[in-house]
């Protein structure tokens, strides 16, 4: 009743003029469609992008369980709790059971622990929904805690990460399952092996260290609260003989919730020295001209008015108690500095004034420009016009010195593609979005841009070193970001010269294609530089600062005959 409800929704009440126009081969395949197909839509206009995220949670609910791709499906699709709020009941009831039928299937800790945060998020809008609650306990029963009490009894009491599997049980208790009879299995085996090796280990040269363990897990167990007096009593002895042994003193002890602490705004705004704004924001409008969901928080953008001039806000609100807040401020701190630097003859930067917080609310206000390069280059198509290279050259000399200066500071932007450039009246064109940028300089943080990092930016855009990555389910990846920033600005620069879409030709098996593309560029320089951006290999990317001065010699060339 409730996918068919929802299917009627997105029929009759979601199918606007407005997606029917932009989203026809959407309409048309539906839940049929590949979810790469469906991604495409999610960064349209906000009709097409209510439709999309709809059609995604129908697929999810027809298909078999894909995990852990699955996962992040889900989480974009409760975003389409708080933006149809009428609809409420329905979506909640098809996020239900789009998490039973994948947390059935859950095999390993990371997944179902990922499930878990979705069964915790979607009873906070309403606890009766229970369905996947249920599916997910008795999964957890067989599938863990079952596993856990006979893998511990089995080591003869050595090699098994106790900490990290009490760690992660407490964890699912606190998102609301019910697990105090398997837990009494567990904890009893744990019991076992405290006893045992204490026993044993005393006056061992490693005694201190075995004991600081040791309490920690006692800690753990004791945090679960089980209504169990035999274990409770085992519990009192341990830790009376660990605190003789060991020095330790219950009462200096405090049990550590083991869950990921979120800070407070207060804590990270002490240690992030943004500027604050206090008054003089008016905002103008009946709503956002921008909205979607994005790494756990709700991303809106307002038009305003801030001391006569027009800005706009970008909202990041709070949609789970782990969401990270310091990726937030980085983005504050990124457009902050680079601000700082803004001049519209030299650079990109767009000019930021500063940051306010409300609640669970992170505000970010800057310079307001309608429109981005992807509209103009839509526009260009639309009317069949060519850029010429009189046009193009001072456009990518300042976006190749921008990204170059953004080097020299540590800033890698993660996410280049034309919606991330805005273009004002005078034909400025303004670099925008540091929510997944990586900052390496100790000005801002203690981190490298050559290392792992998160695999995610843009379909189409993304280095192919990420997409391979993404096709294998990793989440996370080994690459240079400063090499990946480049190949994503050969693709925004081919898109500008051609006025046409790459979109898979950013994969290593496709690269034969995007080679033969930039052959047919009209522009010697244009083809020996994107050869070199858009090379398959990261290590045999130029660096900005290389490419600034290539672009240099052309605009001397080319501007002087």
């Amino acid at each position: 009743m409730s996918l068919s409800s929802l299917i009627f929704i997105a029929q009759e009440n979601l199918k606007t003029p407005q997606v029917e126009s932009i989203a026809g081969s959407l309409i048309q395949s539906g839940s049929k469609s590949e979810y790469t197909e469906i991604y495409k839509y999610i960064n349209c206009a906000l009709e097409v992008q209510i439709y999309a995220v709809a059609t995604l949670l129908i697929k999810i609910n027809l298909d078999d369980p894909k995990l852990p791709e699955s996962i992040y499906y889900i989480e974009t699709c409760f975003w389409l709790v708080d933006i149809l709020p009428a609809h409420k009941k329905i979506i909640l009831g098809n996020l239900d059971s789009s998490i039973d039928k994948n947390i059935k299937v859950a095999q390993n800790e990371e997944h179902f622990l990922e499930l878990a945060k979705h069964i915790k998020k979607l009873r906070t809008y309403d606890p009766s929904f229970t369905l996947a609650l249920l599916s997910g306990g008795i999964r957890l029963r067989s599938g863990f805690t079952m596993r856990y009490s006979k893998e511990i009894l089995k080591t003869n009491y050595t090699n098994i990460n106790i900490i990290s599997i009490l760690k992660f049980l407490i964890y699912i208790q606190n998102c609301g399952f019910e697990i105090n009879s398997s837990m009494m299995i567990v904890i009893s085996a744990v019991m076992n092996f405290l006893e045992y090796r204490n026993k044993y280990v005393l006056q061992d040269a490693e005694v201190n260290s075995n004991i600081k363990e040791d309490y920690e897990i006692l800690n753990l167990a004791k945090g679960f609260n089980l209504n169990n007096q035999y274990l409770n009593n085992r519990i009192q002895i341990i830790q009376g003989n660990l605190e003789r042994k060991g020095n330790f003193n219950s009462n200096n002890k405090k049990i550590i919730d083991p869950v990921i602490q979120s800070k407070s705004f207060e804590d990270i705004y002490s240690k992030t020295q943004l500027k604050m704004i206090e008054s003089g924001l008016t905002y103008k409008g009946t709503g956002p001209i921008f909205a979607r969901m994005h790494n756990n928080f709700q991303v809106s953008v307002y038009l305003a008015d801030y001391n006569g001039i027009d800005v706009a806000v970008k909202v990041y609100k709070k949609l789970k108690p782990e969401a990270d807040l310091n990726r937030v401020f980085n983005e504050c701190k990124c457009y902050q500095i680079l601000s700082d630097k803004a001049n519209p003859t030299y650079n990109a930067f767009l000019k930021y004034y500063g940051t306010f917080i409300i609640e669970d609310c992170v505000y970010l206000v800057m310079e307001h420009v309608e429109n981005d390069l992807m509209y103009f280059l839509s526009s260009y198509k639309q009317n069949n016009t060519k850029i010429t290279d009189l046009q193009i050259l001072p456009l990518f000399y300042k976006l190749i010195a921008s990204f170059a200066e953004m080097e020299e500071l540590g800033i890698y932007h993660g996410d280049i593609k034309p919606h991330n450039m805005l273009v004002d009246n005078n034909r400025n064109i303004k670099i925008i979005d540091y929510s997944i940028s990586v900052v390496s300089n100790r000005i801002l943080t203690e981190g490298t841009t050559s290392g792992t990092h998160p695999l995610q930016g843009t379909i189409g855009y993304m280095a192919p070193e990420i997409v391979e990555g993404i096709k294998k389910g990793q989440k996370m990846g080994y690459f240079k970001m400063s090499k990946a920033d480049v190949f994503s600005l050969g693709i925004t620069f081919l898109q500008i010269l051609t006025l046409e879409s790459y979109t898979d030709y950013n994969s290593q098996e496709n690269n034969k294609l995007l080679m033969e593309a930039v052959r047919k560029l009209p522009y010697a320089w244009a083809r020996e530089m994107l050869k070199n951006m858009l090379n398959i290999d990261p290590n045999c990317r130029p660096h900005f600062n290389k490419l600034l001065v290539d672009i240099s010699d052309v605009c001397t060339r080319t501007f002087s005959q």
